[in-house]
């Protein structure tokens, strides 16, 4: 064996150490906010091109604004529509004398709403906004009434009429808000209650008053739901279907959208600079596993010693049965002395997680990350992550991994879906994950502290090892986890070759491994360990997440073609075609999410990319859908059994043929 140990291994003094993590995350509460936001001056943001017409680059401004808004507007309509009908069945009152009740009533709602979600980044008094909002509402409502009565005099149905003057009317209610009643008071900041603790304490009792008037809405709407449907059995399973759909697309437009709706998750995953050649003080080792990777492994390997750390040490960890990929790594070895060492060893176990800790005794880094045996990583990657560390005092920092081929042609369409995924999750999701305090790890570039990983017991046994270890820290441990992206520093990966062909890579094979092992990580239940209800919550939607998505998938299309098969009431019939907003949403912000790729990455974007984004992302959905199915089954029947990807280089040069076939290995 040969080491690249040049120099002793320095450790980080403790109350240095902490000192500037405390500060770190100081700086982390309490961003400073955008002039823009600060002064409520119209800037052109990215996304909104100069040559638009004046009025798409403001509505595209208040993008994000006018969504919330939608969204509750729809809510508030829908319990308003309710109270009226339930007004005329049930109270015998007039049409116009209902509408007036229930406009009443909307507007107070709307108000709360509008001032504790729409516009909740506006310093406004809780009691000006509300005497303006009314006086605001009841012009708007005059107009509306006068509207309606005369739809009503013509005959038009009541909740036509409602309807029409609803939509009438929603733009000039935002125009008001954003304009007048909901508009700062001059010489006043907006509101930073997101980032000041002294503000988020003081408001504490606001926000909860905000969470059950969401849920009494809902509960609500629910109720006089399924009161309305009485005792049509199927119609209130359909709703309830309808329900679940509704919840899991909107979670995942949520999600997609966390970095955009959240000006501080940009600078919470922005890499700190990198601090100056001479100065370090923290040691790394990253280790790289390999299995049947002989065409690969040179490459990346030769990537890896070029990092511009110090004290970087790099292990090689082989299986003793692997000779094609043993005499690989030994001609590099004796090509460039002394700057891996090798660990090969027998295991019994299939897993990328034994390799791990066999070399794990032979590391001498402070902190230590796996890296795959395909991987291209950036040569200043390390020098980043010690700044990070010392601004944050971290335990595990983890890094952006991006899948880099889009796909050549039109039988290589799901490529493009990939590549688009692994971006919305480092970018955006990650974020929201380690603001919720649990975060199911990567399979590399993410290094953990050495002192912690021993006390651990090393990687769990698991199909995804990097997913157990990441809950076990969060959970059992406390780890303190930090996430960084930038496309500079991202660790750049391929595709698998085909969907289910397992000898160039089958992408449904390597899902069914990934899902299997989340889906045991959900049954073993160690995420029941966070410290609080609402992490509890969110760990295991996190890690139930591919499983609704499987049963979502399935649901959608039987719910909309029960639209056109049984007669429904026209009110669950408009409700049935609810989930297709969030998820037009999604497939919206993909298309840009891969133009950003192109341009961040320097990949051209053809057509036929945006195209299968457009039309077939259903059919990526429905692979995922089957491969958790299959992942689930196999838990079940505690079949470890798996097959490995094959490697076809296609990030790095023209494609070559994979030297091995896919192997599969049996528990």
């Amino acid at each position: 064996m040969t080491a690249d140990l040049r120099a002793p291994f320095l450790e980080l003094d403790p109350e240095r150490q902490q000192l500037t993590g405390l500060e770190a995350l100081w700086g982390l509460s309490v961003p400073q906010l955008p002039e823009a936001l600060r002064t409520d001056q119209y800037v052109p943001r990215q996304g909104a091109p100069d040559s638009a017409p004046r009025l798409a680059r403001r509505a595209w401004d208040h993008r994000s604004r006018l969504v919330l808004f939608a969204v509750n507007g729809i809510n508030v309509f829908a319990v308003g529509l309710l109270i009226q009908v339930l007004l005329v069945k049930y109270a015998r009152m007039g049409h116009v004398s209902s509408y007036i009740v229930q406009t009443a009533i909307s507007v107070q709602l709307n108000f709360v709403l509008s001032r504790y979600l729409t516009w909740r980044d506006r310093n406004v008094a809780f009691v000006r906004a509300l005497a303006k909002f009314n006086l605001q509402q009841l012009a708007v409502t005059g107009l509306g009434v006068a509207g309606y009565t005369g739809l009503d005099r013509l005959g038009m149905n009541y909740i036509v009429a409602n309807v029409a003057i609803a939509a009438m009317l929603t733009p000039v209610s935002y125009l008001s808000s954003h304009l007048w009643s909901l508009r700062t008071q001059d010489g006043q900041a907006p509101e930073t209650r997101r980032s000041d603790p002294a503000l988020r304490r003081g408001t504490r009792w606001l926000r909860r008053v905000r969470r059950l008037l969401i849920v009494a809405i809902g509960a609500t709407a629910i109720g006089g739901g399924l009161y309305a449907l009485g005792s049509h059995r199927l119609l209130v399973v359909l709703l309830a279907a309808n329900l679940f759909n509704l919840a899991v697309a909107s979670l995942e437009a949520r999600w997609r959208f966390y970095a955009l709706r959240n000006p501080e998750a940009a600078d919470q995953l922005a890499w700190p600079e990198p601090i100056q050649p001479g100065t370090e003080r923290i040691s790394f080792t990253s280790i790289v596993c390999a299995l049947d990777e002989a065409d690969a492994i040179g490459t990346t390997l030769a990537g890896l010693i070029q990092q511009t750390h110090r004290y970087h040490q790099v292990i090689v960890s082989l299986r003793d049965h692997d000779t094609p990929t043993i005499a690989s790594v030994r001609r590099f070895e004796r090509a460039h002395p002394g700057t891996i060492t090798v660990v090969i060893g027998h295991y019994d176990v299939p897993g990328k997680h034994a390799q791990l800790n066999g070399a794990l005794p032979h590391c001498t880094g402070n902190y230590i990350g796996p890296i795959d045996s395909e991987d291209d990583v950036a040569p200043e990657l390390l020098v980043h992550v010690e700044a990070l560390i010392r601004r944050t005092g971290a335990d595990i920092v983890q890094g952006a991994v991006q899948l880099m081929n889009l796909g050549r042609t039109w039988q290589e369409w799901y490529k493009v879906h990939n590549v688009e995924e692994y971006r919305a999750w480092y970018s955006s999701r990650m974020a929201f994950q380690v603001s919720a305090g649990f975060v199911p790890l990567g399979g590399n570039t993410v290094y953990t502290r050495a002192s912690l990983l021993r006390a651990a017991g090393g990687w769990p046994d698991s199909p995804t090892e990097d997913c157990a270890a990441g809950v076990l820290m969060c959970t059992r441990y406390g780890a303190k986890v930090v996430a960084a992206h930038s496309p500079e520093l991202a660790t750049r990966e391929e595709v698998p070759g085909a969907v289910f062909n397992k000898q160039v890579g089958s992408l449904f094979w390597q899902r069914v491994r990934w899902l299997q092992g989340i889906f045991q990580e959900l049954v073993q239940g160690n995420w029941l360990d966070m410290p609080t209800t609402r992490q509890r919550l969110l760990a295991g939607y996190i890690l139930a997440t591919p499983i609704l998505q499987a049963a979502s998938c399935s649901l959608i299309p039987v719910a909309i073609a029960t639209v056109f098969i049984l007669k429904m009431p026209i009110g669950l019939t408009m409700f049935m075609f609810a989930p297709l907003i969030p998820m037009g949403l999604t497939i919206v912000s993909m298309l840009a999410g891969v133009r950003k790729f192109g341009r961040d990455y320097g990949q051209k974007v053809k057509l036929r990319h945006y195209a299968s984004i457009l039309f077939l992302t259903p059919v990526y959905q429905v692979i995922l859908a089957m491969a958790a199915v299959v992942g689930v089954v196999k838990y079940l029947r505690r079949d470890k059994g798996w097959y490995k990807t094959a490697r076809m280089n296609e990030h790095r040069a023209p494609a070559a043929e994979p030297r091995v076939q896919a192997q599969r290995w049996a528990a």
